[in-house]
């Protein structure tokens, strides 16, 4: 459990309509300055950086120096989209088959915040007719779920969604279509990770 206001050590105004939490006091008699006023929050923001995946350059924040508070914030909020980690089908020897679709359609990214992975970008199947594999491709361990979860994409041949398995190994395959010539859209698909708590 985190330090409430009224734990400070010193004097300390009590909770109220104008300070629903307290508020610290001036010197002299006031708030003491110690590891219980400010524990909690150097520790929150270096959790932040951590989080954020922000490396703590050593230096005060600033317009010199960056504000990499802000940054660990604002990378956390929104994430940062990649596909590092992930292995394209047609990366798999003897497999060449599944690929990003590429122009018009954005390639294969995913976004990781806290526990929850969203999907974007296009894949296309080039094979004559029914899949070599039904492997489109596998995605990191970062972003595994820890039970199969199964997601509804667009199948461009079918002009329908189908669904389609995130297995806890990373393999993502579809359970219906996925044939030949088609593209499978994964923009905007989300699913969590972690334990279920349910």
């Amino acid at each position: 459990m985190a330090y409430e206001i009224a734990d400070f050590t010193g004097t300390v105004l009590p909770v109220s309509g104008t300070n629903p939490y307290g508020y610290p006091v001036d010197a002299p008699s006031g708030t003491v300055v110690d590891t219980v006023m400010v524990a909690d929050a150097l520790v929150f923001f270096q959790k932040l950086m951590d989080e954020g995946g922000i490396t703590p350059n050593g230096l005060p924040d600033n317009s010199t120096n960056t504000f990499q508070l802000w940054l660990a914030f604002v990378a956390l909020v929104y994430g940062n989209w990649t596909n590092t980690g992930v292995t394209f089908e047609n990366d798999v020897p003897g497999f060449n088959v599944w690929d990003n679709t590429g122009t018009p359609y954005g390639k294969f990214h995913y976004l990781l915040q806290s526990n929850k992975v969203t999907l974007s970008g296009v894949m296309h199947n080039s094979s004559g007719g029914s899949p070599a594999t039904a492997l489109v491709m596998t995605l990191p361990a970062a972003v595994r779920p820890t039970y199969t979860v199964t997601v509804e994409v667009w199948d461009s041949l079918l002009g329908a969604t189908v669904q389609c398995d995130i297995n806890t190994d990373g393999t993502v395959c579809p359970l219906t279509g996925g044939a030949g010539g088609t593209d499978i859209f994964f923009e905007g698909v989300t699913y969590k990770i972690g334990a279920n708590t349910y």
